[in-house]
């Protein structure tokens, strides 16, 4: 909040990933007044109730294994034609104590409950997704007072990547509630 105030901003729209998803969830529960939507992409539901981080995910984040947070990120075919970015999924260097630490705030369930949301919000995740379990996105669906779900099929942790119909889907809500 501090960024808009400096900026003077008064309200604005808020988009977080993963991480940034459950910062996002808090926007939109404790600062509603600054946020005129905000959009939670492949993210775990901040309470106690949503399903943990997939197995298969969560051994790939402990052992900073690239080929593999790739496979988890990215589908086969981007990773294909794309190598060397799929490569980069981490910023390097990455520490592993940073990562355990990041892992760890990821799954916390310190976030606010899903009905303090107040604002529209939109969900997006990626069916296939590893890292996130996609039941998160349900329970978004069921608990979130305004809330819009899309599921994109076949689609992991960076659901985007080669599907311009998701950032339409986000322009279009955007655009609703502008």
């Amino acid at each position: 909040m501090a960024i808009l105030d400096n900026a003077g901003i008064a309200r604005a729209h808020f988009y977080g990933h993963s991480m940034g998803g459950r910062i996002v969830q808090w926007i939109g529960a404790d600062h509603a007044e600054r946020a005129v939507s905000i959009v939670i992409g492949a993210t775990s539901v901040g309470d106690e109730t949503g399903p943990p981080r997939p197995a298969e995910g969560a051994k790939a984040l402990a052992t900073l294994d690239t080929k593999t947070l790739a496979s988890l990120f990215y589908p086969d075919w981007w990773i294909a034609e794309n190598p060397r970015e799929a490569c980069k999924v981490l910023i390097a260097p990455q520490s592993p104590e940073a990562m355990r630490v990041h892992s760890e705030a990821s799954d916390l369930r310190d976030g606010p409950h899903p009905e303090s949301i107040s604002v529209p919000a939109l969900v997006l995740q990626g069916a296939d997704d590893l890292l996130v379990d996609p039941g998160n996105a349900a329970i978004f669906g069921s608990r979130v007072p305004d809330v819009e779900v899309s599921i994109i099929p076949d689609a992991r942790h960076s659901y985007w990547v080669g599907r311009p119909e998701v950032h339409k889907r986000v322009e279009e809500f955007l655009a609703r509630h502008d």
